[in-house]
């Protein structure tokens, strides 16, 4: 990469990803049309992804899997 150049990373993802968290029917934080404050007023939230194909700046993810738990404190969009 040359001096003075920028480059831009590059994503390309397709798979599937489950998500749960302790909100009482569906995360409101995530609804596209009217997002909304957790039910409990916080988030507890676990997540797993599976890539079927996918890379990122040339270096392939096909295959990939990972999960993750996070707790946010209110509206994880906000």
């Amino acid at each position: 990469h040359k001096e003075g150049c920028m480059t831009t990373e590059r994503w390309r993802l397709k798979g599937n990803y489950f998500e749960n968290c302790n909100c009482q029917i569906l995360c409101p934080c995530v609804l596209p049309v009217a997002p909304g404050d957790p039910t409990d007023g916080h988030c507890d939230v676990a997540m797993a992804f599976h890539i079927d194909e996918g890379a990122f700046n040339g270096v392939s993810l096909d295959g990939l899997r990972f999960a993750f738990a996070a707790f946010t404190p209110g509206n994880m969009g906000a």
